[in-house]
């Protein structure tokens, strides 16, 4: 049995194991459903949620689609990260950006609007409170669009602050708005333009909304009006117009009617106006007024034109009262329509009798239709109409002179002066007219009268006579005896007449007549006022006489001492212009043909006088005007003109011989006269004016083309001794210009010999100066090269021996203790550092000495004295180089700044050492000028404005140009001038020869073909060497 329960033992062992393993299996299994059962329950769910999130985006989306604007989410990060996580697609519509591109939305804002957007960005960032903000952006596009943003913000968790927010459009709305604003605006100017205050009265509110011309009525300022109500309103009232104000108003408000009123209004500085206030109450449904809108206006102006009506009607009803005149006012049909009360004594029926009547009610039929002709002529042509009648008035005849005046709508004024005593004067008159006619006629003299009322003139019968004329050939008008009057004699004639008149002043005048048979008589006329028996002038009486025999003896006499007065000015004249030549030694030739030209001009009276000067040139002959005087009106002469442009008439002027043509109709040359009708002249005199020592030629002048102007014997003879003495006084300005220009030939040579001289000891000095400083050149640079080329043998053989001391160190550490002190005492590794320095430094300084014995070299080109190709540039570099230790600092005198400006120039064929010495005198000036000009400025102004001096190149046309300019203190005037002259110098003594610039000057412009230019203003010189190439 022990085998068989061994056996059975270890099957249950086995099956135990099993049976483990099978538990373990199902433990397993149950495990992996319950995983695949929740794994399923998440995936469902999962899935769930993705259709819920998607359903809820898809929502979102079309919100976001429809939404007309645009949504986002903005996150700004602890570490200041800005992001937009999520933008709406409006942002394409609205921005003209894509949403990934939205954070480029900043880019748009306005830049006045941004920094206010960024300071809510901050603020909001801080409070996490919700944000409306509006500002304008500016598309990609160029629009211009307002928007309006609402967003909340909300710190996460991590820090950042998230914003979620809608931004819409509101450029339509601001369109609205500003349109809104200028409409409000506009509506305030009009008010205010037209004078208005207009109010806005809320009856139930109690508040009053007021705009326009507040100020200007009230005087109170607009802020006064903003808690201004209804009971502040009535104390402005007067007290004597408040409660008519008040009373329509509460009259107005119960009808509904619209109400105006006008009352007196206290402004702000106690002073009241006349205003007028209109307006109207609106009611409600109830019939309760709940508003009140009007507007109120300044009327004071038009209450003071009332006023001075209302005192004009009286002082034109106290003037029409005093009036003695008829005054009427009638229509077409001659109805009476007013009468003036002070035309009662002159009236044909009483007024009472006439208003409303017609004239052929009124008057017998002739005399109705006699009046009512006037009044149709007057109406028709709309012209005033004289009018004179006669009406019995009283018991006696009234004689009226009457004028009609049409009016509008078909009526008339008439006003009616009574003139019987004027009449009655008039008749007296006549038969006082035969007496004075005989008495006229017996004394030779002639009278006439002149009535300004009826414009009748009568004459006496002596006047045709008086006038030279037959009798009855005179017309006895006033134009008939203007018209007999010499036109010259007419304006004074018609001036006095007129003066008298409106003066009423007495006149005397004499002026001539020309007779039919064109016999010039002289008359005396005189005009005294013609006054009635009041004193009141009524016209004009005068005489004529005849005074011509008179006046003929008074012109002979005058005639007579008018020419022994033109024979001693013409004597005189000719004494002055004598003793002018006299002295023309001393005295301008040019003075005295002026004066000369000046006095005849004057003397004759002609249209033109000149001097002309025969030019027998090269390029051809020519008439040279050089002194002329001519008339107002007359075209100059002066200038040259081609002799044959002249033609016969210059062939006759050449023959130097006197040209007198006193009408040029009696020219026998036929082609002379036509030429002479061509230029328009109608009398001329020419005389000859010649030079026998200088061979010069010329004509003296004198041309008349507005009239014949006959020449007489004594002006022939006067012109003949001028051109006589003028032709001494030539002689005399050749031989004194001859012996001036010998003299300034002679003193010119002078002149140029001195600076021969002086270029000779210049260029003697440079010379001796070049010669010096290539000596020195010389003598420094051999010794120089020496060093120079020995530093490199030192160098390499400091090397070598370098490189053996670091071998007996590597190899012998160890030395022998008398070595290792002389390392010490040596200090070796200084050595090997130092050495080498040194080396370098020596190389430096040889290289220096090099480049300055090279500098002095080209300075001096004692070696290129011939004229070859240089570079322009070396010679600048050299010259400053000379010139460094002037231009660096020192302990007293800041560096002077200088700017190479240098252009691309070609090889210039010149003297360089010559151009040298002129680059060396400009830039010591420049030094000289820039130190003088910094020893009075303080070192601030120094250092605020440095000195400096640049030099620009430049090729310019067929040549270049070498500037050099200074900022210093500046040339006078009046020193450029003379800049080149030898020996001038600003200097101070003993500092400057004067010869620096001169040299200069000559080598530029004789040497070279060159110019040397100076401008200069107060803080810049310039001088420029322009030179060919």
């Amino acid at each position: 049995m022990s085998p068989d329960i061994h056996g059975y033992t270890q099957r249950i062992a086995d099956l135990e194991a099993e049976n483990a393993t099978l538990r373990e299996q199902l433990a397993a299994q149950t495990e992996a459903l319950e995983w695949q059962r929740l794994n399923a329950e998440l995936k469902h769910t999962i899935e769930e949620r993705t259709r819920e999130l998607r359903d809820s985006q898809l929502r979102l989306q079309r919100v976001a689609d429809n939404l007309p604007g645009v949504m986002y989410q903005f996150r700004l990060d602890a570490d200041g990260t800005q992001s937009f996580p999520y933008v709406s697609d409006g942002c394409r519509d609205l921005y003209e950006l894509e949403p990934a591109d939205f954070i480029r939305a900043f880019g748009l804002v306005h830049p006045e609007d941004l920094p206010v957007l960024q300071a809510i960005i901050a603020t909001t960032a801080q409070t996490l409170e919700r944000a409306r903000h509006e500002h304008r952006i500016i598309t990609p596009s160029g629009r211009l669009k307002w928007v309006e943003i609402l967003s909340k913000p909300e710190r996460k968790p991590d820090g950042a602050i998230v914003w979620d927010g809608l931004i819409i459009e509101i450029t339509a709305r601001k369109q609205v708005e500003r349109a809104l604003a200028d409409s409000e605006q506009r509506f305030r100017e009009v008010c205010e333009q037209t004078g208005q205050l207009i109010y806005d009265y809320d009856l139930a509110l109690g508040v009053i909304n007021w705009t326009g011309a507040m100020a200007v009525i009230t005087g109170h300022p607009p802020e006064a009006f903003e808690q201004f109500n209804f009971t502040d309103w009535e104390s402005w009232i007067h007290p004597d117009d408040r409660q008519k104000t008040l009373g329509l108003l509460d009259e107005c408000m119960e009808t509904g009617q619209p109400y105006y009123v006008d009352y007196r209004l206290r402004r702000r500085d106690g002073s009241y106006i006349y205003v007028e206030e209109r307006g109207i109450f609106f009611k409600d449904g109830e019939g309760q007024a709940y508003r009140m809108l009007g507007t109120i206006a300044d009327m004071s102006d038009r209450k003071a034109v009332e006023a001075e009506l209302l005192e004009s009607r009286g002082e034109l009803l106290a003037l029409f009262n005093a009036i003695q005149d008829v005054i009427i006012v009638m229509d077409r049909e001659g109805r009476y329509l007013k009468i003036a009360p002070s035309s009662a004594p002159l009236l044909y029926k009483p007024s009472e009798e006439s208003i409303g009547k017609t004239l052929h009610e009124l008057f017998p039929i002739e005399i109705a239709d006699f009046f009512l002709s006037y009044i149709q002529r007057a109406l028709d042509t709309q012209k005033l109409v004289r009018m004179d009648y006669s009406l019995p008035i009283g018991d006696r005849l009234v004689y009226f002179d009457s004028i009609v005046a049409p009016q509008q709508e078909n009526t008339v004024v008439i006003v009616a002066r009574d003139i019987t005593s004027m009449k009655e004067v008039e008749e007296a008159l006549r038969e006082k007219e035969s007496l004075l006619q005989t008495t006229l006629e017996a004394g030779k003299l002639g009278c006439w009268q002149w009535n300004r009322f009826t414009n009748d003139v009568v004459w006496s019968s002596a006047v045709d006579s008086i006038f030279g004329l037959e009798v009855g050939m005179f017309g006895r008008s006033f134009d008939d005896y203007v018209a007999l009057i010499h036109p010259d004699d007419l304006p004074k004639t018609l001036a006095a007449v007129e003066h008298s008149i409106a003066t009423e002043t007495d006149y005397r005048i004499e002026h001539r007549i020309i007779t039919p048979t064109g016999k010039i008589e002289w008359i005396r006329g005189t005009g005294n006022i013609w006054r009635d028996g009041e004193g009141n002038g009524i016209g004009l009486l005068g005489s004529v006489l005849n005074i011509t025999e008179a006046k003929n003896v008074e012109i002979a006499l005058r005639e007579s001492a008018e020419q022994i007065q033109q024979q001693a000015y013409r004597e005189q004249l000719l004494n002055q212009l004598t003793q002018q030549i006299r002295r023309s030694l001393t005295f301008n030739f040019e003075k005295i043909l002026t004066r000369t030209v000046q006095e005849i001009h004057s003397f004759l009276k002609v249209d033109r006088c000149h001097f002309a000067w025969y030019l027998d040139l090269a390029a051809g002959q020519y008439w040279d005007v050089v002194v002329e005087v001519e008339a107002p009106g007359i075209p100059s002469l002066v200038g040259r003109h081609p002799v044959a442009a002249f033609g016969p008439l210059s062939e006759l002027i050449l023959q130097r011989q006197l040209l007198r043509i006193d009408n040029i109709e009696d020219v026998a040359d036929p082609a002379v006269r036509e030429f002479l009708r061509q230029l328009g002249n109608r009398s001329m005199l020419v005389l000859p004016v010649w030079d026998e020592v200088g061979d010069r030629y010329g004509i003296f002048a004198c041309i008349h083309a507005q009239a014949l102007r006959p020449w007489t014997d004594d002006e022939v003879e006067l012109l003949e001794a001028v051109a006589g003495q003028l032709a001494i006084a030539l002689t005399q300005a050749s031989l004194l210009a001859q012996s001036q220009t010998k003299a300034a030939e002679a003193a010119q040579a002078l002149e140029e010999l001195q600076r021969t001289q002086l270029r000779l000891v210049q260029s003697e000095k440079m010379s001796s100066l070049g010669q010096l400083v290539a000596g020195v050149a010389h003598e420094i640079n051999n010794p120089v090269n020496f060093i120079h080329g020995n530093l490199a043998h030192a160098d390499e053989y400091s090397t070598g021996l370098i490189e053996l001391v670091n071998a007996y160190q590597q190899y012998h550490p160890n030395p022998h203790r008398e070595i290792i002190e002389l390392i010490e005492e040596l200090d070796i590794e200084f050595l090997k550092t130092d050495f080498r320095s040194l080396l370098q430094s020596m190389r430096v300084g040889t290289e220096r000495i090099r480049a300055i014995v090279q500098s002095l070299r080209t300075f001096s080109r004692l070696d290129e004295s011939e004229i070859k190709d240089v570079n322009i540039h070396d010679g600048i570099d050299s010259t400053l180089m000379i010139l460094h230790t002037r231009l660096r600092a020192s302990d007293l005198q800041p560096a002077i700044q200088v700017i190479k400006n240098y252009g691309e120039l070609p090889l210039i064929n010149c003297y360089a050492g010559q151009l040298n010495q002129v680059f060396m005198n400009l830039l010591v000036n420049a030094i000289d000028a820039l130190e003088e000009r910094d020893h009075q400025r303080s070192l601030a102004e120094i250092q605020a404005e440095p000195s400096k001096i640049e030099i620009t190149t430049r090729r310019e046309g067929d040549g270049i140009v070498i500037a050099i300019t200074d900022n210093g203190p500046g040339i006078s005037p009046a020193a450029q001038s003379r800049l080149f002259d030898p020996f001038f110098t600003t200097k101070a003594i003993g500092k400057g020869t004067g010869l620096g610039l001169s040299i200069s000057y000559q080598i530029v412009t004789e040497n070279h073909r060159g110019q040397l230019i100076c401008t200069s203003q107060p803080g810049e010189t310039m001088f420029a060497i322009h030179l060919p190439i």
